[in-house]
């Protein structure tokens, strides 16, 4: 924004980054009926919903803090975090030449196979004799740009986040790896 403004633009200029990592979708589960029973009972439910929702999710930003987590967005009773290895790519998304509407990757650095006859790959035994796939480069894990460290530790957070658990609401993890815009 300073930057817009130094330069006399009003507002903000579209622009993307893409980061390398983990990313965790940390849903609570049970929190719709547990603010349903609180909110029936008036005022007081609802003040005493923000107190237990403030304690539970205090604990798991705790946690996700602990690990090295990054907090990108709380969606209603969910928060998605990010474990970014250091590796960051900006990108503009304004569509003006040179610049933005980028293919993350070309089709170049895509290997190509051909499927001999006979061999079918689905269990609905499509025949796919003689018709090529494109298929993604192999990358080992020297070569990844997702550390594996990184991603055992992003599990590590997952786990102790499903620990936290009372009689009415439980974590529920869901766990990504790789390029994120």
């Amino acid at each position: 924004i300073h930057k817009n403004i130094r330069l006399g633009k009003e507002g903000l200029e579209p622009a993307s980054f893409y980061i390398n990592g983990v990313c965790l979708l940390v849903d609570i589960s049970g929190f719709t009926k547990l603010s349903g029973d609180f909110c029936a009972q008036g005022k007081s439910g609802i003040d005493e919903l923000q107190l237990v929702t403030n304690g539970y999710m205090g604990q798991l930003v705790e946690i996700i803090y602990t690990f090295g987590g990054e907090i990108i967005k709380f969606a209603g009773d969910a928060i998605i975090c990010v474990f970014s290895s250091t590796f960051t790519t900006k990108v503009s998304t304004k569509n003006k030449p040179g610049r933005g509407g980028l293919l993350r990757r070309s089709r170049g650095s895509f290997g190509e196979i051909l499927i001999p006859e006979g061999l079918t790959l689905s269990r609905a035994s499509t025949n796919f004799a003689g018709q090529s796939f494109m298929i993604p480069p192999i990358v080992t894990k020297e070569d990844s740009i997702v550390p594996p460290a990184l991603v055992l530790r992003a599990m590590q957070c997952a786990h102790q986040l499903r620990e936290v658990q009372t009689d009415k609401l439980t974590v529920h993890v869901a766990m990504s790896c790789g390029e994120m815009c």
